[in-house]
């Protein structure tokens, strides 16, 4: 019911890209790198959530200022979360939920009433928002109001030919699903792309090259070209194949869920296996993403050029989109239950590593240390990813 929304909303966002993609290499550009190191978790949080505003809900450069307790509700959710998960295990389940009240209850409560807050009021602003145009539209006696509704937001309320039908509550839900899921999932996938980038210093020399390379004659004419719609920011990035393959190579190791749920909703038979109605089954994307069947010998290593067709023996056997077999690769899940926000946070990442990358050479502070995937509501590097950065001269 959702996939059509979203669709409406990630073709707008896409068109509407000269904002999205100058706010992104404004805040890369913006980081304090005069330091001895900068940490990059908290960078990338709240730029990434800044952007998921702007690519997404609709929102001009500078939204998170209306709501500035909004990065640090959420950093605080999603730690209570993986606080959650380490303790209540460890209790017998009927009384986890009285423990969990216990321990987060009122700080718990509060935070929820801000984020609803926070999605309401984007809501009320782009009703109005739609109104004026609306009355625009209709006293010029033009098409100039385009019928693509241009954000997400937009989309649910102006409904059209979707027939959603969607209560003011249902919006709500959907809207808070992407202030709360979709920034910090793409934040926390981003961290282990600079993970790589550090662990892997050839890979990310070629990717500065083929991103510089592009740079001239692409993204920065599509910063400068208020009027470039013609070409959208992922059509340019779509130029530099090499960057395409890192990210597929970072989702592919690194996927933001450790394990997915689904409920049967009827008796069914999988390869053989009878599956009762009700039976609760546990996908966990690695098992599939580190198949060496599919991935071959070296399928837990980081290895961009399998991405690149006819460049690795690694994928002689794949087919499909990316160059994987159907189920293969599932950061997002798969199938009508996928991750809605699978191609906005694709180009989130491919921009925020292109313009990171054209701006810095970066490397961890402790090269020796190792980063472990913690779980909380999603996956995430801990220790704390701190970094080195050193400005790339100018060609």
């Amino acid at each position: 019911m959702f996939a059509p929304v979203f669709a409406a909303a990630t073709v707008a966002a896409v068109c509407n890209n000269n904002a999205f993609w100058s706010r992104c290499l404004e805040m890369v550009q913006d980081i304090d790198h005069r330091g001895l190191s900068v940490r990059i978790g908290q960078w990338a949080s709240k730029s990434i959530l800044e952007l998921v505003g702007i690519c997404i809900l609709g929102q001009s450069t500078g939204w998170l200022a209306r709501y500035p307790d909004l990065a640090e509700t959420l950093t605080r959710r999603h730690a209570n979360g993986q606080h959650a998960k380490a303790i209540l295990p460890l209790f017998p389940r009927p009384v986890r939920p009285l423990l969990m009240l216990t321990l987060f209850g009122r700080r718990e409560l509060s935070d929820l009433a801000y984020l609803e807050f926070v999605a309401g009021d984007l809501v009320q602003m782009a009703a109005k928002q739609e109104q004026v145009l609306g009355r625009r539209a209709v006293n010029s006696s033009s098409s100039s109001h385009s019928s693509l509704p241009p954000n997400l937001i937009t989309a649910m309320l102006k409904d059209g030919n979707l027939n959603l039908n969607l209560s003011q509550q249902e919006i709500l839900g959907h809207v808070l699903v992407f202030l709360a899921g979709g920034s910090e999932t793409t934040s926390a996938t981003f961290q282990w792309l600079i993970i790589e980038l550090c662990r892997h210093p050839t890979v990310q020399t070629r990717l500065r090259e083929e991103v510089h390379a592009c740079w001239a004659t692409t993204l920065s004419h599509t910063t400068n070209n208020e009027n470039n719609n013609e070409k959208s920011i992922l059509s340019q990035i779509d130029n530099i194949p090499y960057l395409r393959a890192v990210v597929e190579e970072v989702l592919r190791l690194h996927p933001a869920t450790m394990v997915t749920q689904r409920e049967a909703k009827r008796d069914m038979t999988i390869t053989g296996i009878s599956i009762p109605k009700g039976t609760m089954l546990m996908i966990p994307p690695i098992a599939t993403n580190l198949n060496t069947r599919i991935w071959g010998d070296d399928a837990a290593q980081f290895n961009p050029n399998r991405w690149l067709r006819g460049k690795s023996a690694s994928c002689s056997n794949a087919r499909g989109e990316g160059g994987q077999q159907t189920c293969s690769i599932m950061p997002f899940g798969h199938g009508p239950q996928g991750c809605p926000g699978r191609s906005v946070a694709r180009l989130i990442l491919m921009c925020m590593a292109a313009a990171f990358i054209h701006e810095y050479e970066v490397s961890l502070e402790d090269p020796l240390q190792e980063f472990v995937a913690t779980e909380a509501l999603f996956t995430f590097p801990t220790p704390e990813l701190v970094v080195r950065l050193v400005k790339v001269p100018e060609a």
